[in-house]
């Protein structure tokens, strides 16, 4: 608390704090969820991420809830947000997660990111595997409400045969509610 004193009198100034200026290193950024399902394969889905404070992230991970069959993978990347809040170029493909097993799956990565906002992407080449996600989300997010009044929307979906990710995230894509089990870990801040 802070005390100004303006022509005589004493203005005691309470403390603020913003949550959003604030990030701890070897922790997890992006989304969990409470309850799981299939992505469904082949549907390129990016997610909605901010990050208030630049710094290096050492890992991107995938919570997987049920196992998916023999040969099941996910690959996991990053693209960068455009004026419109939708995603644009890519910064990185990471590569593929297993997910024939339940639990975290983890890439190491070395990505420098700057504060700022930004789309975690995921695709998966099976619809066995299900994923944590949370799929009635109640925060609201810069995406808004859609074009009608519904849930608050966190991700663009696009059909895309399972591979490499594009260099530029397809037009067209639809917005959708979901949040996923997917984020980068924090290495150090800037």
């Amino acid at each position: 608390m802070g005390i100004e004193v303006h022509e005589g009198i004493e203005i005691w100034k309470a403390p603020s704090f913003d949550q959003w200026s604030r990030m701890r290193e070897g922790h997890y950024y992006g989304m969990c969820g409470s309850n799981y399902h299939n992505p469904g394969s082949n549907l390129l889905v990016a997610q909605y991420t901010y990050l208030p404070m630049g710094g290096t992230y050492d890992a991107i991970a995938i919570s997987v809830q049920t196992e998916g069959l023999a040969g099941a993978k996910v690959r996991l990347g990053i693209y960068d947000c455009d004026d419109e809040l939708y995603p644009s170029d890519l910064i990185q493909d990471y590569g593929e997660v297993d997910v024939t097993a339940t639990g975290v799956k983890t890439l190491s990565i070395s990505q420098h990111l700057a504060a700022g906002a930004y789309f975690l992407t995921l695709i998966t080449n099976d619809t066995s595997c299900n994923l944590w996600q949370l799929n009635i989300p109640t925060m609201t997010t810069p995406l808004g409400l859609g074009q009608n009044i519904s849930y608050p929307r966190n991700t663009w979906e696009a059909s895309m045969a399972y591979g490499a990710l594009p260099s530029t995230f397809p037009t067209g894509a639809s917005s959708e509610k979901e949040m996923w089990g997917l984020a980068l870990r924090l290495q150090t801040l800037d």
